[in-house]
């Protein structure tokens, strides 16, 4: 059984804190195959518009060019309607058959999978790397689920979960946002093939 990386998001914009992420996941669990998946129009953040999805895959494009292995997918950006990990989840499954998948995210957004669109299924399709710092207590959520370690995760498809201890940079796709508006620098925030694109594009004006 080979192993599948998944990580997913708004990605608006990506920024150091996604690459660091990231990259501390592809050094524990050796994945076979990783794929970052840009969000077309995630059901939990209907309160704001997005980026274009053509800018946002540009500029993920950019910033894991540099990474081996890492690709980028657009299948939920062509997606008509709310996005769910539930039908994502599902296709890969048929796409990479004799594959141990495994979602990468936070510990907030692991303590609240129980909120997910068919979250019962979800687990069943996926394990999960949930990333924390390090001594932060991560709260599994009420489902079917059980820690194991990161060799586990490549040989069981599913329902299990691996805590990585990361420390990312300080920062976020709203505070590089706000940065924008306010014509302040975000060289420090983001990969500089990502600043260019903003800048370029004028994005976040």
């Amino acid at each position: 059984m080979q192993s599948l990386l998944l990580f997913g998001g708004s990605f608006d914009p990506v920024h150091n804190g996604h690459i660091a992420l990231l990259q501390a996941a592809l050094r524990s669990l050796n994945p076979d195959h990783t794929l970052v998946i840009p969000a077309g129009n995630p059901w939990q953040k209907a309160e704001r518009t997005l980026a274009e999805g053509t800018h946002r895959l540009a500029m993920l494009r950019a910033a894991v060019a540099a990474l081996p292995g890492v690709s980028v997918d657009d299948r939920e950006l062509h997606r008509a309607g709310a996005t769910y990990a539930i039908d994502t989840l599902l296709e890969l499954s048929a796409a990479y058959p004799n594959h141990a998948m495994a979602w990468l995210l936070g510990s907030d957004a692991f303590a609240r999978l129980h909120t997910w669109h068919r979250a019962d299924e979800v687990v069943q399709l996926t394990n999960f790397v949930v990333a924390s710092r390090a001594g932060e207590t991560i709260h599994p959520p009420p489902l079917s689920l059980r820690e194991t370690g990161f060799k586990e995760l490549r040989s069981v498809n599913a329902a299990q979960w691996a805590r990585l201890d990361v420390a990312p940079p300080p920062t976020s796709s709203t505070m590089i946002r706000d940065r924008v508006r306010r014509g302040q620098s975000i060289s420090d925030a983001a990969p500089s093939r990502v600043c260019e694109y903003i800048q370029s594009h004028h994005l976040y004006r």
